[in-house]
């Protein structure tokens, strides 16, 4: 059970990294797209005469940016399949799905907790047969012999040994030191353990609360950038706004439309971190 859980925590990420990469590349494919409209738009322009020839160098410059950015997100991409393929052991990419957010659980429920209580208990026990066996046991033994001495005939005899431990409590102690020294030490992980799984699920709650505020705002950003871009188009056609300045909103824009695009798969990946915590297998 620990096994599998921990192999989950490991595709889990490694999936939704593949999802934040294919999203990350998918925004910058679009965004590449959309620049490359702009400035066929404003090559005609150009043309015409009604704008100068260094705007279209502008927006030639900002198009190249986007080629390189592009690639680095490609290239992320290709990593993070990487990644996945090795630890899945599948050639084909992950179909992430957004899991369903688990109830809070008990930390006995959790498999390391688990593992962690098996080793006290069983150094407790280790510990008790430890002392009994410093202790020692009652022991009844039977001989039996003959003797025949020269010239006499022959005598069958019968010894009975009993064997009696004292109960030393020096004794006992030396033998139980080492055996309770080693089930302090497992009471001791146990407890850390309890400490730190409670921790990972206070981050986990708060990562996700945080995300789930981070992409509502993010997408409201991006709403608002769309609508700045929409109006700056009009304005650049009428004359009424500098190349530069409509380039300027234009990456604004794409960076918003990507923050905001990643910000909703990060909430998917906080509630798998939230059930990987849980102890939840997906």
């Amino acid at each position: 059970r620990l096994l599998a859980w921990e192999l989950a925590g490991q595709l889990r990420e490694a999936a939704w990294q593949v999802a934040l990469a294919e999203a990350g590349m998918a925004a910058q494919e679009a965004a590449t797209h959309e620049a490359r409209q702009a400035l066929d738009r404003l090559t005609r322009l150009v043309t015409l005469g009604e704008r100068p020839r260094a705007d279209l160098v502008t927006l030639e410059g900002m198009l190249l940016e986007l080629d390189i950015q592009l690639e680095v997100a490609r290239a992320e991409c290709h990593q993070a399949l990487a990644v996945w393929r090795q630890l899945s052991r599948q050639s084909s990419p992950p179909e992430v799905k957004g899991e369903l957010l688990a109830t809070e659980r008990p930390v006995e429920d959790h498999p390391q907790w688990a593992q962690a209580r098996q080793g006290l208990e069983r150094a407790k026990g280790e510990r008790e047969l430890g002392v009994l066996a410093a202790q020692g046991t009652p022991a009844l033994g039977l001989v039996a012999r003959q003797e025949q001495a020269p010239g006499s005939p022959t005598r069958d005899a019968l010894a009975l040994n009993l064997s009696l431990p004292l109960p030393w409590e020096r004794h006992r102690q030396a033998a139980e030191a080492s055996l309770r020294y080693a089930e302090t030490e497992a009471s001791v992980r146990l407890a850390r353990l309890t400490r730190a799984l409670e921790i990972q699920r206070q981050q986990a709650r708060l990562g996700l609360e945080a995300a789930r505020t981070q992409a509502s705002l993010l997408e409201r950003r991006a709403q608002s950038a769309r609508e700045e871009l929409r109006l700056a188009g009009r304005r650049l056609e009428a004359g009424e706004l500098d190349t530069l300045d409509y380039v300027n909103v234009m990456r604004k824009t794409f960076e918003a439309e990507r923050a905001a695009r990643l910000a909703e798969l990060e909430v998917g990946r906080w509630i798998a971190r939230f059930n990987q915590a849980q102890g939840v297998l997906p």
